[in-house]
């Protein structure tokens, strides 16, 4: 094919001359049936356009595959849960003594305030002097020291008990934007939702004190300010990881069937999803051995 007109266009500050077909570069030209002649292409025009918006929606493909995958494998759990608890209602209580049972109890009831307050800040606030129930006085910095110490004996039984098998389980907790910021680097949990992609396998801790977590998936444990809690934490926890069913060892709290987690433990980035239902964000992380 051949055009007899001469298609004049400027190529920045040169001027071309396109006669036949073969003549011009079809990287920068194109031919429009419309106006019957050559035409320029512009940076940034239709093609790049097309090239971005195939993007996108590859990386959209990706996402929608990888959320599909996890909401599979949390749908699969939750089919199977009551046979999963039940297997981890047989299994043996982790404490060894009195002693071993005792903190996992206390932590359980209302230890945990304080135990994770002295993981994540490296001190718990105590009076000089506390005045118990009873009116007996005890020395503030004395008790101090036994709560670090029942700290520390707690984290290594959960630390040295490594996890008998798979298990998913979920965290619900509130997130606020700094603490999104400091776990992701994102500025928004709405963030995190978007730009998922490039978070992908990434490592990342979601706290420093000990992460209690349940198996029933149908239980919020975290009931100070319930209506604030806008992250459900979805948590595949492998077979030999710090982590320990402790149902069996707990006298209260059972139908809970909490998995304690050890702190300031590593996780991976997995997938996230909006849960308009619940109000709340769905965060997949991956607990790492």
């Amino acid at each position: 094919m051949s055009w007899t007109q001469i298609n004049k266009k400027k190529d920045n500050e040169n001027i071309i001359k396109i006669k036949t077909e073969d003549a011009y570069d079809k990287t920068k030209y194109k031919w429009d049936p419309v106006q019957k002649k050559v035409v320029y292409i512009k940076t940034g025009t239709k093609n790049n356009t097309t090239n971005t918006t195939k993007a996108k929606n590859n990386k959209q493909i990706k996402n929608t595959d990888l959320l599909k995958n996890i909401a599979n494998e949390e749908l699969a759990w939750k089919k199977n849960k009551k046979n999963i608890i039940a297997k981890m209602r047989k299994s043996k209580p982790i404490a060894k003594n009195e002693e071993e049972s005792g903190l996992l109890n206390l932590y359980a009831q209302h230890g945990y305030h304080k135990m994770n307050e002295f993981l994540r800040t490296g001190d718990i606030k105590m009076p000089k002097v506390v005045i118990d129930p009873f009116g007996n006085k005890h020395d503030g910095e004395k008790l101090k020291n036994q709560w670090i110490q029942k700290t520390e004996k707690l984290k290594n039984i959960i630390e040295n008990n490594k996890m008998p098998y798979d298990a998913l389980v979920n965290r619900i907790v509130k997130v606020s934007p700094q603490r999104a910021k400091q776990i992701f680097g994102q500025k928004s949990l709405e963030d995190v939702v978007k730009n998922q992609q490039n978070l992908i396998g990434k490592p990342l801790k979601i706290d420093k004190g000990f992460i209690s977590t349940s198996a029933s998936h149908d239980v919020d444990m975290n009931t100070i300010n319930k209506k604030q809690n806008n992250v459900e934490y979805i948590i595949k926890v492998p077979k030999g990881s710090k982590a320990q069913y402790i149902g069996r060892d707990i006298q209260m709290g059972t139908n809970e069937n909490e998995v304690l987690i050890a702190p300031n433990s590593d996780f991976t980035f997995a997938g996230a999803v909006k849960d308009n239902k619940n109000k709340r964000y769905k965060i997949y992380l991956n607990l790492n051995k």
